[in-house]
């Protein structure tokens, strides 16, 4: 599931993962459902694409070589770079806004680390 794509680089980053993986994999956005839970999200049948900060790619029902093997491909892809996450049994319940928050601050501390 995608956050902040518009629909030209959603679609490319589909490519790039669906190509690289040699997998059919589903592309989802969640874009304009920023009230919804991510449950809800995933019940809906309609996509919008929008640009967004921060650009998020939430990995569902991916097993860890797939997730290794995507954080690479994206890595040297030319497109910008989402913050990844996995779906969990807690944060499925959560609703999009406040998991965009909790990825920020989260982000935000790991490239503080890193300066220092």
């Amino acid at each position: 599931m995608l956050y902040g794509y518009n629909k030209d680089d959603a679609e490319s980053l589909h490519s790039i993962i669906r190509d690289g993986l040699k997998k059919d994999v589903a592309l989802l956005s969640a874009s304009g459902r920023e009230e919804l839970t991510l449950k809800d999200c995933l019940a809906r049948t309609d996509w919008d694409y929008e640009q967004a900060e921060p650009p998020i790619l939430i990995f569902l029902s991916f097993g860890d070589d797939d997730i290794h093997k995507t954080l690479q491909l994206i890595r040297g892809a030319e497109i910008r770079r989402p913050i990844f996450c996995a779906l969990t049994a807690e944060n499925i319940r959560w609703p999009l806004n406040v998991l965009i928050d909790h990825l920020r601050e989260e982000d935000l501390y790991w490239k503080n680390r890193k300066k220092k």
